[in-house]
């Protein structure tokens, strides 16, 4: 568990959006380091989207950041960064907002994933490895489509051994794998210490305890080769840690990647092809692509 003072309030930020544009915008506050997103409806079928910080972000900073995003078009960016509005929550607002529409959600053929306050509900689903999370200010509960597919994956393929889960969020991914083959020897990184800590706490819940090595750092800080490398991140992060991916897969192992826009793939995947990575699936979900690479 966490050993952190008790907060009293988190400091998010607003930004318009066109509903088409709203999941890129998400994708681009995650990358400017937001812990947590939301969309909400506005008028005239807009959207706004809600994006939580750890700490309160320079706003100035924050606007130049999301102007420039390189997975934004321009005229997307520009307007993003000029309705930049920020303010802050109560803890017990927050925690009301990201219980809001967390319901268990089944996931390939055998996975469960469900909040602590959804149990009871849970146990009564047959047949499921069941994942107890509740994500905090951190990413993942399953219900995006970048962590299904992730989890999907692993659903269909993953028999124990060893991982390393970069980017790791709320844990879930590492525990899922645990969870799925017990013998698997999991490490996992976040360059946020808040979500390590929620992905510890997590780890807890499901009764892993000490299992899963949970650090706060880059995949570069993480030595050895795993036979599975996980990367939920978006296209633009896995290219700047790239290097540290690929050297972190062992030869005959497994780089799977997602957070990657269905027209990002193509291209992402031919950047990845020198280091000798080849494409072994591929699965999109709405405009999100899951991809899998192995290491000869």
């Amino acid at each position: 568990m966490s050993e952190s003072a008790p907060r009293t309030e988190w400091p998010y930020v607003e930004v318009d959006a066109a509903a088409s544009d709203a999941e890129n915008v998400a994708s681009a506050l995650i990358d400017c380091g937001s812990t947590g997103v939301e969309e909400r409806p506005a008028a005239h079928g807009a959207v706004k989207v809600v994006a939580w910080f750890s700490a309160t972000p320079d706003i100035a900073d924050l606007a130049r950041s999301l102007a420039s995003a390189p997975g934004l078009p321009a005229e997307v960016a520009r307007a993003a960064a000029s309705s930049l509005r920020a303010g802050s929550t109560p803890d017990d607002d927050w925690l009301r907002l990201w219980k809001r529409g967390f319901e268990p959600t089944a996931v390939g053929r055998r996975l469960l994933v469900f909040p602590s306050w959804k149990r009871e509900e849970a146990m009564s689903v047959p047949d499921r490895v069941r994942i107890e999370v509740d994500p905090g200010m951190a990413f993942g509960t399953g219900t995006h489509e970048t962590t299904r597919l992730c989890m999907e994956w692993l659903d269909a393929n993953w028999r124990g051994g060893s991982l390393f889960d970069v980017g790791t969020g709320t844990g879930l991914l590492a525990i899922a794998a645990v969870m799925l083959a017990p013998r698997t020897r999991a490490v996992a990184c976040d360059v946020d210490p808040v979500a390590i800590d929620v992905a510890r706490e997590n780890a807890l819940r499901n009764g892993l305890g000490e299992v899963i090595d949970f650090r706060v750092s880059g995949p570069d800080a993480v030595g050895g080769s795993f036979d599975l490398v996980l990367a939920n991140l978006t296209a633009d992060v896995i290219l700047q840690v790239r290097d540290a991916l690929v050297a972190r897969t062992r030869p005959g192992g497994m780089l799977v990647l997602s957070g990657v826009l269905v027209e990002q793939a193509e291209g992402l995947v031919a950047e990845l092809a020198p280091a000798g990575l080849e494409l072994d699936w591929r699965s999109d979900a709405g405009e999100w692509t899951g991809l899998a690479m192995r290491r000869p």
